[in-house]
């Protein structure tokens, strides 16, 4: 999650894996970003993007079902709109997977420690 309070932009971040000997490794992190990098990561979306994505099927066009997999999800909250859309990693590459991966970038630029944490979020 990326949002703004006061004057800084802040990025909060949680990832996981599974460890074969069984249970997770997880890491959670809150990281105040530049703006300039907090901008870039927002100009990446628009509105009508978001209203393109949520009417896609959650599990993309071919109402696929899948049992593993990741829910990826980005809502925007300007002037007291909200917006937001919500899909499975099953259903496709679409802009939602390419702000996903850029999100990933970010937050191991910020803490490189989440290496393969967040592997849920590759384009």
């Amino acid at each position: 999650m990326m949002y703004r309070s006061g004057d800084q932009w802040l990025l909060r971040i949680a990832g996981y894996r599974w460890i074969p000997e069984g249970g997770a490794a997880t890491r959670r992190r809150e990281i105040a970003i530049l703006d300039a990098d907090a901008e870039e990561l927002a100009s990446r979306i628009t509105e009508a993007d978001l209203n393109q994505l949520s009417q896609l099927p959650f599990y993309g066009p071919n109402a696929l079902f899948c049992l593993h997999g990741t829910t990826l999800a980005v809502s925007i909250g300007v002037a007291g709109k909200m917006s937001s859309a919500t899909q499975h990693s099953c259903a496709g590459k679409t802009k939602l997977n390419q702000l996903a991966a850029a999100f990933r970038q970010l937050a191991l630029k910020y803490d490189p420690e989440f290496e393969g944490l967040l592997s849920g979020l590759l384009e």
